[in-house]
């Protein structure tokens, strides 16, 4: 599975100044939230600068959207018999469960990043990183600014706290009723 890198005037921004990735939230000066798309042009912008990140995907949405997973690693890694046979940690982290919530989605964005070209580098000759940015991909999309208005920003708004069919997938972990959740146990 492979992703396309798209043209749009977020992807022209994507390689500012240092020529990292930025994602919308720094872009607006956090004023806005990261887009779904917006994610999958990040993550192909870092697999262009770096051969340590590889994009899988663990399946899809209600609405058909595919689930990103990052897998960093400083070897190659494609599947879980791999990931063992380095003797390796493997550390997962999912983000954007209630897509209302959008700093886990940012800070993975950044995260990558600074793993791949930064301070936290080292962690590679120590870990493999498993990274699912953007878990509630469907409520990631339904942005508007009556989500979550008790909470303090992005003034530009946020997705909604359940999938596309209601169901709160922080809850969903033993019922196993979206896709998103099936396909999370079942990769």
């Amino acid at each position: 599975m492979y992703f396309v890198l798209v043209s749009c005037s977020y992807t022209k921004k994507l390689a500012q100044n240092d020529g990292q990735p930025k994602s919308r939230a720094e872009l607006t000066n956090y004023e806005e939230t990261t887009r779904y798309q917006e994610v999958l042009d990040f993550i192909a912008a870092l697999q262009k600068r770096s051969p340590l990140v590889r994009l899988e995907s663990f399946g899809k949405s209600d609405e058909g959207r595919m689930l990103p997973l990052m897998i960093i690693s400083d070897s190659p890694i494609s599947n879980p018999r791999d990931a063992r046979a380095t003797g390796k940690p493997i550390v997962f982290i999912m983000a954007n469960i209630h897509a209302g919530e959008v700093e886990g989605k940012e800070a993975m964005l950044h995260l990558s990043r600074r793993i791949l070209f930064g301070d936290l580098k080292p962690l590679l000759g120590k870990l493999i990183i498993l990274i699912a940015p953007i878990y509630n991909a469907d409520g990631n999309e339904k942005i508007n600014l009556n989500n979550r208005t008790a909470q303090n920003g992005p003034i530009g708004g946020v997705g909604m706290r359940e999938n596309s069919k209601g169901y709160d997938l922080n809850r969903d972990y033993m019922k196993l009723d979206s896709p998103e959740a099936q396909s999370l146990v079942n990769y």
